[in-house]
């Protein structure tokens, strides 16, 4: 099977067979059909996506836009932000293992085996049930009841006991489950057994590790990966392969979201959950209303005369020059919906790049300047990881 590596937001030919696997991924994502021309066989791809997709005879690697940065490093951003409380950044979890392509299911597959290795998480629950001896806290007029009935199991208890149907492990059976439809390898089917009867269909959207559990981390976040990103196209019972498509627009948003608010020493970052209305008109007999929703606040407050921010960050994952005209527009309306005359844009890099300023000439518009910070991507060991997130948050800190 060849595989062939191109950037995001190209444009690809595609067989009739190829064709097939792409209608059904496009339907599973919800992804744009005008990008697709199917009587020509032709797909330009979605440009903030990056990952892979499985066809029946090759496989198709989208890169990050950025030189340099391979999926390995978008794996890396992911961990991150799956380790939901404050993480140590020295973790060998943070070293990139991997190049310009990846085996989810096979590195998934490993990180469990891992997990049973160490021992499957487990956490008293507490239980209700007839017994034939007398457990716990006991339900005298249930276990009278019982007796009269001349049942075996006359007492009705409650008590605890250790469970393996934990928040850890219903989202990592909910994985395995989910790539057991189109893997039969035996390791995987193993793991499964070794679970037990876990509620896999009711996973968290998020999950906090303990320390006594922190050894799951990574098998979380690829679990996380798989049950969000990996898209699993079959035609009748054959499969037609797996597809990992990982919007890293979104995941770069979240990245600086979560370094900024859990590693700065400034503190007072927050983000808005929902839209604000900015105004309404009429059409049709019909009110509509605009709204709009920032990235990124610093010291964000709401008082009887309006809503203010002492900056406002928004994250532009682009590899051109900065301060785009739309982007300019967007943050200047921004400044003035928050009253504020700080904006900071956070853009991801190939290397270390020193802030830049956008000043305006007319010195009678609302807003003076615009900032940009960059964030360095690249580097394959942990510590680099560190030090990268460190010389961006200070950079930022020093314009706050």
């Amino acid at each position: 099977m060849s595989t062939i590596t191109i950037e995001q937001g190209a444009v690809v030919i595609l067989s009739q067979d190829e064709i097939r696997v792409m209608k059904a991924l496009l339907k599973n994502k919800g992804l744009n059909w005008g990008l697709f021309d199917e009587r020509q066989g032709i797909m330009k791809l979605p440009q903030q996506y990056v990952g892979y997709i499985q066809f029946p005879k090759r496989r198709l690697i989208i890169r990050p836009k950025h030189y340099g940065v391979t999926i390995g490093h978008i794996l890396r951003i992911y961990h991150f932000l799956y380790s939901t409380e404050n993480s140590d950044l020295d973790a060998p979890k943070y070293d990139v293992e991997t190049g310009s392509d990846v085996n989810l299911i096979s590195m998934f597959i490993s990180e469990l085996l891992a997990v049973i290795h160490k021992g499957i998480p487990v956490e008293y629950s507490e239980i209700r049930d007839d017994l034939e001896f007398a457990r716990g806290k006991v339900n005298t007029y249930a276990t009278k009841k019982n007796f009269l009935q001349g049942r075996a199991e006359a007492f009705s208890c409650e008590f605890d006991d250790l469970s393996r149907d934990t928040k850890i492990n219903r989202v990592l059976v909910a994985a395995a489950k989910k790539i057991s439809s189109v893997c039969k390898d035996g390791n995987l089917l193993y793991a499964i057994s070794q679970f037990g009867d876990v509620d896999h269909l009711n996973y968290p959207k998020s999950v906090v590790t303990m320390r006594n559990t922190a050894y799951c981390k990574k098998a979380l976040s690829l679990a996380y990966m798989i049950l969000n990103d990996l898209t699993l196209s079959t035609d009748g019972d054959s499969s037609l392969g797996e597809s990992l498509l990982i919007n890293f627009d979104r995941v770069f948003e979240q990245f600086i979201q979560k370094v900024l608010m859990e590693y700065s020493s400034a503190g007072k970052f927050s983000y808005w959950s929902l839209e604000k209305e900015y105004a309404l008109y009429q059409y049709q007999d019909n009110t509509f209303a605009r709204s709009f929703i920032p990235d990124l606040l610093f010291d964000y407050k709401e008082t009887v005369s309006g809503a203010s921010a002492r900056a406002i960050l928004d994250m532009k994952n682009k590899t051109s020059k900065p301060f785009e005209n739309p982007d300019v527009y967007e943050m200047s309306f921004y400044a003035q919906m928050l009253r504020t005359k700080k904006v900071i844009l956070c853009y991801p890099s190939s290397g270390q790049k020193a802030k830049s300023v956008l000043r305006f000439i007319n010195e009678q518009y609302y807003l003076q300047k615009i900032y940009a910070v960059y964030i360095n991507l690249l580097g394959n060991s942990a510590r680099e990881f560190k030090e990268n997130i460190r010389t961006f948050i200070l950079n930022v800190e020093e314009l706050l």
